[in-house]
């Protein structure tokens, strides 16, 4: 999954995403190593399986009688996958429903989910989904910085378009090379976005979406069946060709 946040404090501009008290941090505040080499070269980067927490059985935890309880787990799994914070969003919306109505709380509590959500937005940088990702959001605060990162992207991209009518090539992460020493099918994501799969031992070429506003990159590999993932985070610099080894 995009989920990163639920193994570790998430990354995300000293926000408090929703009305829980899970902290956020931007990913800027992080500290990855340094990229060696100069432009043009290639930057090697290792990452090893983490093991996520499951799903937990929604309509076991909160014992109420809502048809759409059933299908949270499902519906959950299936937004991870699609790399979807709206989504996401929503249903950490109906979890919180739950929440209060039953007054328990599942293992995956409607703040964690909230949380993935606010996370997976600001690094897919898509003005749409950060303003709709601000509207679900409880904290003003936080909807307010979501806002802004909106219009920055906004502002971004009216950028990247002109500077691709120029005929101007950007600059950042462009090339990765992606060796998968592992027995499972993985789902690679760059800053959130689904970019294709690696078959078990084998190795593919990813060209990767433009990332030349920002000063890192979030590389993810998910394994959906045991609900495994591999994450790294990159300094970008101006590398044309990444090397992700993945292990076991």
């Amino acid at each position: 999954m995009c989920w990163r946040s639920l193994l570790a404090s998430l990354v995300l501009l000293g926000l408090v995403a929703g009305a829980g008290s899970s902290g956020l941090a931007y990913a800027d505040d992080k500290k990855p190593g340094e990229p060696t080499g100069s432009s043009g070269q290639v930057q090697n980067i290792e990452s090893r399986r983490e093991k996520l927490p499951p799903i937990p059985d929604f309509a076991k935890s909160f014992r109420l009688p809502f048809e759409s309880i059933t299908t949270l787990g499902p519906r959950l799994a299936d937004a991870r996958q699609k790399c979807d914070p709206i989504a996401l969003a929503l249903i950490a919306t109906e979890i919180g429903v739950a929440e209060k109505v039953s007054g328990k709380r599942a293992e995956l509590t409607a703040d964690d989910v909230l949380n993935e959500a606010v996370d997976l937005a600001r690094m897919r940088q898509q003005e749409l989904e950060l303003n709709a990702v601000a509207l679900l959001v409880k904290d003003q605060s936080v909807a307010e910085k979501l806002k802004a990162l909106a219009e920055k992207a906004k502002v971004d991209e009216a950028e990247r378009i002109s500077k691709f009518k120029s005929g101007e090539r950007e600059k950042g992460f462009h090339y990765l090379v992606v060796n998968n020493n592992t027995d499972a099918r993985l789902s690679i994501r760059v800053n959130g976005q689904r970019v294709g799969h690696v078959n078990p031992f084998s190795s593919r070429e990813f060209w990767t979406p433009g990332v030349e506003q920002m000063s890192y990159i979030d590389l993810r590999a998910h394994d959906h069946i045991t609900d495994a993932v591999w994450s790294s985070n990159v300094v970008t610099g101006d590398f044309f060709k990444y090397t992700w080894n993945l292990f076991p």
